[in-house]
């Protein structure tokens, strides 16, 4: 497992953000239908486009200022001489994630702006240009539907960014993912940035791993190979009364689009992990697991979490994990930490 920067960020940049308007927002933008048809695409998303033509009124520029449609391998050797600590941040981030909003982006690097509009501003400006660039690229637009008009950009890696942060850079290919998959995309990321939030609150050290760097291998039965691939793996350290801890949770978002019993499966999954006792000569124990319930509504996410957590309670073979069901709303409590406030490290 590779984990993620822990609540500082790269070069101590800071990540925590408050809550509001976490899940809800972002959902908010990929739970409409999406369209009927392809609109012009606007690569850097809510910026101008170069090549759109001036804005009336204006003389026209002589000057190109189109970025080569292939990166060669000089240039891009060139753009990665150039990068600053905080364009190499946003890239690492892409690639952990697959797709951001702009809006996490923000939250994930522009934080220590005088205000709102200041580090809205900077984000937009930053990421016109490492889109002029062609290190990353934003989802293209659609008449109609979440991705169009005014609604912020998602975005993602473009091939050249994917050569400076990736292992297998020379053989990725952007893509346009499905809306099942963009929705719960965006849910971990904004689930990732609320653990950074409550570490900050709570003066913790957090390590985040997500998805494909969560993946646990290990054999089951028979000696067949087997996969658990937790949404989330992450360890919160801090110091109360009792001395030094280190919490570790596996956690998995949950959308509202899969059924009861197919979570439930999942769960048996992490029984079966359990029985293989990798993780416990790991870290002595193993992580309680955290079902995070976000969608589509927050009455549907009540609903779902109270079902979920009847059916575990008569699931005697399941006994042996303390799984944990909480909303979005009641995260930090699911964790531990009821309250933003709370002293030092404190736990319930």
């Amino acid at each position: 497992m590779k984990p993620a920067d822990a609540v500082t960020g790269v070069g101590g940049l800071p990540v925590g953000l408050p809550l509001a308007g976490r899940i809800p927002d972002t959902l908010a933008q990929v739970s409409a239908a999406l369209g009927r048809e392809w609109g012009p695409t606007d690569p850097s998303g809510s910026f101008p486009h170069p090549a759109a033509g001036p804005a009336p009124g204006k003389r026209p520029s002589t000057r190109s200022t189109a970025a080569p449609r292939v990166v060669r391998a000089s240039r891009l050797k060139q753009l990665g001489a150039m990068l600053v600590e905080r364009d190499r941040f946003i890239l690492e981030r892409l690639r952990q994630h697959g797709f951001l909003s702009t809006k996490q982006i923000e939250r994930f690097a522009f934080t220590g702006h005088a205000s709102a509009a200041s580090a809205a501003r900077s984000t937009r400006r930053v990421l016109e240009r490492m889109a002029h660039d062609r290190l990353i690229q934003a989802l293209p637009r659609r008449q109609g539907g979440v991705l169009a008009g005014s609604a912020p950009a998602t975005w993602q890696l473009a091939p050249a960014g994917a050569r400076l942060v990736r292992d297998d850079g020379d053989r990725y290919r952007p893509r346009v993912p499905s809306l099942h998959h963009l929705r719960h995309t965006l849910a971990l990321a904004d689930t990732h940035l609320d653990l950074l939030h409550l570490a900050k609150a709570h003066d913790l050290s957090a390590s985040v791993a997500v998805e494909h760097e969560a993946t646990r291998r290990f054999t089951g039965i028979g000696g067949a190979a087997r996969l658990l691939r937790p949404d989330l793996a992450i360890a919160l350290g801090g110091r109360d009364v009792e001395g030094d801890y280190v919490d570790h949770w596996f956690i998995e978002v949950d959308c509202g689009t899969e059924s009861i019993p197919t979570l439930l499966r999942k769960c048996q999954i992490y029984a079966d992990y359990q029985a293989s006792g990798i993780e416990q000569q790991r870290l002595g124990t193993f992580p309680a697991v955290l079902w995070l319930m976000i969608g589509p509504t927050s009455e549907r996410a009540a609903t779902r979490a109270g079902e979920l957590r009847r059916r575990l309670a008569r699931a005697a073979r399941l006994n042996s994990i303390k799984f944990v069901i909480a909303t979005a709303e009641d995260l930090p409590a699911g964790l531990g930490y009821p309250t933003a406030d709370a002293a030092n490290g404190g736990r319930s």
